[in-house]
């Protein structure tokens, strides 16, 4: 028997059967470092053979190979080699009978041991579940000195079974609604241990319906109405918070929605629009958009690019009441438009225009967004911010401006952030002057003129003003006297 060959005595002996290959195999009952190997051979004995050593009584590695042999005493010094196992394996026989041992001698120094290593296969973070669920969960154990005594597999801190076979799976059922930390722990022969990095996994809810739009409510005007290219319908729910959803049929990239305002040209609506990928778990892709008040056409509003299966429209009523009302809906899929620029032009004051100190100076401007809306319009003097308006018309007011000369610009923003920036509108104020009286002269008389009557006379007059402008000359008063005389004609002689 194999323990013969390891009791110490030179009495007893293990014997194999009578072919080849015949091998005995030792437990060291720890892992150790093998250095030595001493054989007692019977006269039946191997010529060739190997000795080989293994960590798990499995796998063998060879550390010694002999060929030739023909002594009892086999005493091989200088083996390197790490395990637990020893197994002595005869290939070729010395005799016609089996291989005969007396006693084999090990001898080596204890190994430190190395902890195992285990790593979660699957399931993978990204892994969608639905419950209840059904995951299994597959690792990766080793151990190179040793044996995997089990696996342990956990949620969190919770043990959820333990594995001692060599498949290292276990087939977790009926998972409810949630989100989990899966990890696995191995422990070998020796009591070593490791645990694999943790995998989170979600579990969601049955998915809803995926219908091409539904709503929270309504009140007669009805969710479908926004997506049958007809402006003359809605939907329509009071309330913030009322919703109108859109499903996909599958993920896609989503990069914008157009919506169009029902009374979108009296009024702004608020809004926030949310994508998910499975309808339960909603993210917000923009928060507390307000549409332009401006147009009942479609209006453009875009983010960055994500897949999801599931468009929200969540509605915070509009600047009049608690109403949320569209008349279309289309949702952008791909890659974004390319943001046009808004344009921004002041109309009041005009270039160059003079204002009395101290002056109050109304600003205004148009704006306009082809691709979206406007949010907002800034005025400038300079580089200094006099004030913003976010509804058209967009205006400011400076007042008590002192005098200078002031640099006038309006810059818009539109609803992706876009700007754009005005001509400049130069503006100045000066002191207030008290008017000086015009000045007048006649010209072309000369005093003491004498003239035949009747005469025509032409008066000529120079007008001037030393701080503005003549408006007009409304007559000139002239005293015919000493200063101008006037002749009567010598009558001829047929008038005598």
């Amino acid at each position: 028997m194999a323990s013969n060959a390891t009791d110490g005595s030179y009495e007893t002996r293990w014997a194999s059967l009578f072919t080849d290959p015949q091998w005995l195999s030792i437990d060291l009952g720890a892992s150790y470092a093998v250095n030595r190997v001493k054989i007692s051979w019977e006269t039946a004995m191997a010529s060739a053979y190997e000795i080989q050593i293994s960590s798990n009584n499995a796998d063998w590695t060879s550390i010694k190979s002999v060929t030739g042999n023909s002594s009892a005493t086999n005493d091989q010094i200088g083996l390197s080699g790490t395990g637990r196992y020893i197994r002595i394996y005869g290939t070729a026989r010395t005799t016609a009978y089996g291989y005969s041992i007396f006693e084999v001698e090990v001898y080596g120094t204890v190994a430190t041991n190395v902890a195992p290593t285990i790593s979660l296969t699957s399931p993978i973070s990204t892994d969608d579940f639905t419950a209840p669920a059904s995951i299994t969960i597959n690792t990766i154990a080793a151990d190179v000195d040793g044996t995997i005594s089990k696996v342990e597999f956990y949620n969190g801190a919770a043990l959820l079974t333990s594995d001692a076979t060599a498949s290292f799976v276990f087939a977790w059922t009926n998972v409810a609604a949630g989100t989990y930390s899966i990890t696995a722990k191995v422990t070998d022969n020796s009591g070593a241990s490791a645990t694999s990095s943790a995998v989170s996994i979600r579990v969601a809810l049955p998915a809803p319906l995926c219908l091409p739009a539904s709503a929270s409510g309504d009140d007669g005007n009805v969710a479908v109405n926004v997506l049958d290219n007809n402006l003359a319908t809605r939907w329509s729910a009071s309330g913030d918070g009322q919703w109108i959803a859109f499903c996909k049929g599958a993920a896609v990239n989503i990069s914008g929605i157009q919506i169009a305002f029902y009374s979108g040209n009296v009024r702004q609506s608020i809004f926030d629009v949310q994508l998910s990928r499975d309808g339960l778990n909603w993210a917000n892709s923009l928060t507390a958009v307000h549409s332009s008040g401006t147009s009942l056409n479609l209006q453009t509003f875009t983010f960055a690019t994500q897949s999801a299966k599931y468009l929200r429209i969540v509605g915070h009523g509009n600047t009049v009441n608690v109403w949320n009302s569209y008349t279309e809906v289309k949702i952008l899929t791909g890659e974004p438009p390319v943001n046009q620029l808004p344009s921004v032009a002041i109309t009041t004051p005009t270039n160059s225009a003079f204002f009395n100190a101290p002056a109050s100076i109304t600003i205004t401007a148009t704006a306009a967004d082809l691709d979206g809306t406007v949010s907002k319009v800034a005025f400038y003097n300079g580089a200094t911010l006099l004030g913003s308006d976010v509804t058209a018309p967009y205006a400011y007011s400076l007042a008590n401006a002192p005098v200078g000369t002031y640099s006038l610009t309006a810059v818009a923003t539109d609803n992706m952030g876009a700007t754009t920036t005005s001509s400049v509108v130069t503006a100045t104020v000066v002191i207030a002057r008290l008017n000086q009286a015009p000045s007048i002269t006649l010209n072309a008389l000369v005093k003491n003129t004498s003239v035949n009557a009747p005469a025509i006379i032409a008066i000529t007059a120079t007008a001037a003003d030393a701080d503005g402008t003549i408006s007009k000359v409304d007559s000139i008063a002239v005293l015919l006297c000493w200063d101008l005389m006037l002749r009567l004609p010598t009558p001829s002689l047929g008038q005598i």
